[in-house]
């Protein structure tokens, strides 16, 4: 009797599953004979150039299709395989500056289920240069200035130069590009950040990638120094023993981490004095100090003196 059970159970489950299966496939059939829909859909254009051209000119990058098919295919036309490709590296391109292309509906590729109805446009003109690249510096953009009572006292860029590539007649124009504009109000003492290079005209990419940033270092102060230090003996640095000079002691203005520590700093404080090869008469020469990594220089006094060769 268990057996007669389990059996008729077992054959009701499969009798479900085929009614399932079977109701899946009647709403399919009804999906797809539905009424079709015809609707405009923008897609992307895809280029494809010959290695050493490029486009003189802005291109579009999109187009606009009227397709048409059952409401179910036409509604996932978004995430979809649908596009333009335009290849101008074909043969008979090949030698042209100047291409009237006729746009085929072969070009396009659209999913099983749709139609295409129309499309615009039907005709697209090109002009193409010979494709150059070019290194061009870097140049640093500020938006605000440092705080009040702040200043900007050392700054780099860890890349100097960056590789662009475009048409020729266009790259001849770009003599450098800019970093975008970097906020230092909102930035004190050593640090550093990363910044996205400018947007560059649309015929004319960076050649490592779309969207490059460089490493801004940087270097905020007080502008007035919270330490001086008096009566610095200047080191002379010549190879010539017959020299004078009538100042010999030089001060020093400058920011240190704990100001009120009582420390001794003569001993690695230096300032020193060189003295040019060959000099000789009246030279006046440019102080320079040598400090720890804990302290930074604002000032010497004074900055440069003159030194009496023979």
């Amino acid at each position: 009797m268990n057996d007669i059970k389990i059996k008729t159970l077992i054959q009701n489950k499969k009798i479900l599953k085929a009614f399932s299966v079977l109701c899946a496939l009647v709403l399919w059939l009804f999906v797809i004979s539905g009424r079709p829909i015809q609707v405009d859909v923008k897609v992307p254009i895809v280029y494809i150039l010959p290695e050493d051209k490029d486009f003189l000119d802005q291109v579009a990058t999109t187009m606009l299709i009227k397709v048409q098919g059952a409401r179910a295919y036409v509604s996932r036309l978004s995430s979809g395989p649908i596009g333009l490709t335009i290849n101008l590296g074909q043969s008979q391109y090949q030698n042209l500056d100047e291409i009237e292309y006729r746009i085929d509906a072969n070009d396009l590729s659209l999913p099983f289920g749709v139609a295409l109805i129309d499309f615009n446009p039907k005709v697209m003109k090109f002009r193409l240069d010979k494709k150059i690249y070019k290194k061009v510096p870097i140049k640093t953009v500020f938006l605000n200035k440092a705080e009040e009572g702040q200043r900007l006292i050392a700054q780099d860029l860890q890349t100097k130069e960056i590789t662009i590539e475009g048409p020729k007649e266009e790259m001849r124009k770009v003599g450098f590009v800019a970093t975008s504009p970097i906020d230092l109000s909102g930035l004190k003492g050593r640090g550093e950040v990363k910044v996205p290079l400018e947007k560059l005209d649309p015929r004319i990419k960076y050649k490592d990638g779309p969207n490059p940033f460089v490493v801004f270092t940087y270097d905020i102060r007080p502008k007035t120094s919270n330490l001086t230090i008096s009566q610095i003996p200047i080191r002379f640095i010549s190879s010539q023993q017959n020299f004078r000079s009538t100042v010999r002691f030089a001060m020093l203005k400058v920011l240190v981490a704990n100001p009120g520590e009582n420390v001794d700093w003569s001993p690695v404080v230096k300032v020193l004095a060189d003295i040019p090869e060959g000099a000789s008469g009246s030279t006046k020469i440019d102080l320079r100090a040598i400090l720890p990594d804990s302290m930074h220089l604002l000032e010497i006094i004074p900055q440069s003196i003159t030194v009496r060769v023979k």
